[in-house]
């Protein structure tokens, strides 16, 4: 802990946590704005469907705590 951090260690860890977690959220979110829907296969839709869904819920658990 630095000189003047009256923080415990594991509120740090919880911010370092939600501080990843929300970076991640954000790239996730930037590669699905990216992909062109016209053109996107199933399969492709599919998967990005399916991180933005966890990423919700990452984000959504780390809001609750």
């Amino acid at each position: 802990m630095s000189h003047g951090d009256t923080r415990y260690p594991n509120e740090q860890v919880a911010d370092v946590r939600r501080s990843a977690v929300l970076t991640v959220a954000r790239e996730n979110l930037a590669d699905a704005e990216s992909l062109r829907l016209d053109s996107a296969s199933t399969e492709e839709l599919t998967y990005h469907f399916c991180v933005l869904k966890r990423s919700l819920r990452e984000v959504l658990t780390v809001v609750a705590l």
